[in-house]
């Protein structure tokens, strides 16, 4: 009897602890701002200081993100479909699907310079003074963005092991710079590494089979791995120094975006609803939580804030610590069909295929402000949706 009594007294005392946890741990004061709606599907967007910038299959526009009111707006010529944009702190470049390179200043909006382009619109980045992009099918260029001029340029036909090149051969992702190489992504599931001031080839792999119909979906890096997930699933790592396989973790759904956490540890998300975490030195899955049981689950892209890591679901925000233990899940009343979060100083930016929404936490700064960064992170959210008809298959 003593042993019962005992038993029961500490499910009693656990039932209080839960309740006391989940009274602490509740979801932030988030308030809608407000409320930005368009009648076209959103490809792209990217934030710089106080704009948002986004394109679709048939124009591209800025949003005032404190007001969240269309600041101006430009369609493409008709019968043709596809913008894709970049920044700098000074300009907006915007590649077209009737063969335009169009460079407006970021303050004015007032048209700059252009070029034509010869090949499908992919990613495009601008890294120092060089827009890194592909104008021609398979080739890859570095143009000065301040004289226009070519600096370099490299045909990644040479390399290339895929049946679906060259008209493929257009970036799948952002490329990034990092220790003197800069790494690329095609639709070919290519990965190269050039360098940067040269475009002399550094080393490269493939992310798949020669006639499979796979390209990375995402890219972070740690100080001596590249880590991509990819569209046919899975996460691979790879040496960033040689580009040789470290390690793999398969999986049969389309898998997004991961980002790496400060106590090593790679996180992404896969279509089957499932978050995912893994040791970044060895692959070790360290844990998973499903966060949707839809047959088709609208899950984003990870994002991580001072330890949390944030994802959408359908209409739901959740957060979980790096334990993987989840703190909190707010409704937000919103179709958010799994696209990316952006932090900004005083809550969030979350987005719907045709709609963004800026919620408060109501509290002073306790989110980082836009930066540079957010770029790129941003610049991933709409691909889920977009590159399947982008790239033509």
């Amino acid at each position: 009897m003593k042993i019962l009594h005992g038993s029961f007294l500490v499910i009693i005392i656990l039932l209080c602890l839960s309740n006391v946890y989940t009274q602490d741990n509740s979801a932030p004061p988030l308030k809608k701002i407000w409320e930005f709606n368009n009648d076209e599907q959103f490809s792209h967007f990217i934030i710089r200081h106080n704009t948002l910038y986004y394109s679709t299959l048939n124009s591209f526009g800025a949003i005032d993100i404190n007001t969240g009111s269309l600041l101006w707006k430009k369609q493409i010529t008709e019968g043709y479909s596809g913008t894709y944009i970049a920044s700098d702190e000074r300009n907006l470049y915007v590649t077209t699907g009737d063969g335009r390179l169009i460079v407006y200043d970021i303050n004015t909006f007032e048209q700059l310079w252009g070029r034509p382009i010869r090949t499908q619109i992919g990613s495009m980045a601008i890294i120092g003074n060089k827009l890194i992009c592909i104008i021609n099918d398979g080739i890859l260029s570095a143009i000065n963005t301040e004289t226009h001029d070519l600096i370099w340029k490299a045909d990644l036909k040479i390399l290339a092991r895929s049946k679906r090149a060259p008209k493929h051969l257009r970036m799948s992702i952002e490329p990034i710079i990092k220790q003197n190489s800069l790494i690329i992504s095609t639709y070919t599931g290519e990965i190269m590494a050039l360098n940067p001031a040269t475009g002399i080839f550094q080393w490269h792999n493939k992310l798949c089979e020669p006639d499979e119909r796979c390209w990375a979906t995402g890219m972070t890096v740690s100080e001596n791995k590249l880590f991509f997930t990819r569209n046919t699933g899975g996460i691979v790592a790879l040496h960033f120094h040689n580009g040789r396989v470290a390690w793999e973790f398969s999986l049969k759904y389309y898998t997004m975006a991961p980002v790496l956490s400060e106590n090593n540890m790679v996180i992404m998300t896969a279509r089957n609803g499932y978050l995912y975490t893994f040791n970044a030195t060895d692959g070790r899955l360290l844990w998973l939580h499903n966060v949707s049981k839809h047959l088709y689950p609208m899950i984003s892209p990870p994002v991580v804030h001072k330890g949390i890591i944030y994802l959408t679901a359908e209409e739901k925000l959740f957060a979980f610590d790096g334990a993987g233990r989840q703190l909190w899940e707010w409704d937000s009343g919103e179709n958010l069909d799994g696209h990316r979060i952006v932090m900004l100083r005083d809550g969030m930016i979350l987005s719907g295929t045709t709609a963004f929404y800026r919620f408060s936490t109501g509290q002073p700064a306790p989110l980082p402000p836009c930066s540079p960064e957010h770029d790129v992170l941003a610049s991933f959210a709409w691909r889920c949706h977009y590159e399947s008809r982008v790239s033509g298959t």
